[in-house]
């Protein structure tokens, strides 16, 4: 009887397991598929930009509509209210009401581009690692992925909670960690399925406008 007992425990731990690991898959896939999707989102991002030398803070307001990113300053307060908006291959940069063509759009890693690449990467990059972690007091979902900018490939971390939404992420190269990032008040546009994280396209107009 004993034996019969422990070859059921055995079993069970094996089945569950499986489970788990399957239904880990099944998130990832469906996770995929919803930022594969999405057309637009707001966030306010703490990014740290890490160099060989130094490292540069900024609190961001970023927010994608319609195939147009802006990415908004909050701190430092030495550059607080610059926005710069990326469109297709445009960058331009406004300041109190006062705007100004910056050319192209930026090819190399930078506080403008980072968030859009951890998104990208959440939507269609490569995963080579997955499982749950414990961030911050939240039973998240840890991803790694892949994914190219400028002929490269990054190594793309990220945390995302019980909603799918972006909780801190981790941009690295050849080792080398380039952007931290931590997502706070993050919305969907186009695809939100639960209420918390519904986002009405107007409201988010209003929102830019009044910025």
């Amino acid at each position: 009887m004993k034996r019969q007992a422990g070859v059921l425990f055995c079993l069970a731990a094996l089945l569950l397991s499986g489970c788990a690991a399957e239904s880990t898959d099944t998130r990832a896939e469906n996770l995929q598929q919803k930022y594969a999707a999405m057309d637009g989102y707001a966030a306010t991002v703490e990014l740290t930009a890490a160099d060989r030398d130094e490292s540069m803070h900024y609190r961001l307001d970023v927010r994608r509509q319609d195939g147009e990113t802006r990415v908004t300053v909050l701190e430092p307060e030495a550059i607080a209210g610059v926005s710069a908006t990326v469109s297709g291959d445009a960058l331009s940069l406004t300041y109190d009401g006062m705007a100004l063509e910056a050319g192209g759009a930026p090819t190399e890693l930078n506080a403008v581009n980072g968030t859009d690449l951890v998104l990208r990467a959440a939507a269609n990059g490569f995963i080579t690692e997955q499982n749950h972690e414990p961030y911050e007091g939240t039973d998240a979902l840890r991803l790694c992925l892949e994914t190219e900018q400028n002929g490269q490939t990054l190594r793309v971390t990220v945390y995302f909670d019980d909603q799918d939404a972006p909780l801190y992420a981790e941009i690295e190269r050849d080792g080398w960690v380039m952007q931290y990032l931590e997502f706070t008040n993050f919305t969907f546009g186009g695809i939100v399925e639960t209420e918390s994280h519904r986002i009405d396209r107007k409201e988010m107009q209003q929102d830019e406008n009044n910025a």
